[in-house]
């Protein structure tokens, strides 16, 4: 039921299991997509882990949700994440890579808007204080018009999951190429067996760095 603008919610009838790590302070949503009751939306981070994997059945990413958490270095948001709203990584200064599916349809950015005939600008910024970052995504998604918009002002890379996975083992590895040479740089992905690969867009693999895994 709705009263004065506060939606009741059954908690009983969500089903809790889908987050059982507290690192994460939830908030649950009333209604979403379809009038879907019990939607999941992390509130805060309450944990100390540099690398970061956000939990299944996770639709959004709050505002401040993981602001200050100058510890972070590494994100990776699964498939079902929706959006990530302002400030939602708000001076994680230490960031340098994240991970984005293509279900992410809203990155709080920049937006203008029209008021009584006049324009108006919104200085909304889902990483503010975020710099010198690498983005790993897909084309034509929300995660490449982030980039395209805040590229020249942080500093950020776009690597293209698509053409990425092409040749890097279902995009389990990131790399440096040094001169006709690749250099592992580091294991994302979640597999249970890891298969290095012998080479990565044709050229050989040769190193391996420090504490990959």
């Amino acid at each position: 039921s709705l009263y004065g603008g506060v939606h009741f919610v059954d908690i009983s009838k969500i089903d809790l299991s889908t987050i059982e790590d507290y690192r994460y302070v939830t908030h649950y949503y009333a209604a979403s997509d379809n009038g879907v009751i019990g939607v999941i939306g992390i509130q805060k981070y309450m944990g100390t882990d540099s690398e970061i994997l956000i939990p299944n059945n996770v639709q959004f990413i709050e505002t401040e949700a993981f602001a200050d958490c100058s510890f972070i270095t590494d994100v990776i948001i699964p498939e079902g994440v929706k959006e990530i709203k302002n400030k939602a990584f708000l001076n994680c200064i230490n960031l340098k890579q994240i991970t984005l599916p293509t279900s992410v349809t809203n990155i709080a950015a920049n937006d203008y808007s029209s008021y009584g005939g006049d324009m108006y600008l919104y200085t909304n910024d889902a990483f503010k204080g975020c710099n010198n970052f690498t983005i790993y995504g897909y084309s034509n998604t929300a995660a490449e018009d982030y980039y395209l918009e805040f590229n020249s002002s942080k500093n950020i890379t776009f690597v293209d999951k698509f053409t990425f996975s092409e040749y890097n083992n279902d995009f389990e590895f990131t790399y440096k190429r040094e001169n006709k040479e690749i250099k592992i740089t580091k294991y994302i992905g979640l597999s249970g067996n890891v298969i290095i690969p012998s080479h990565i867009m044709e050229i050989p693999v040769t190193q391996l760095e420090d504490n990959i895994f």
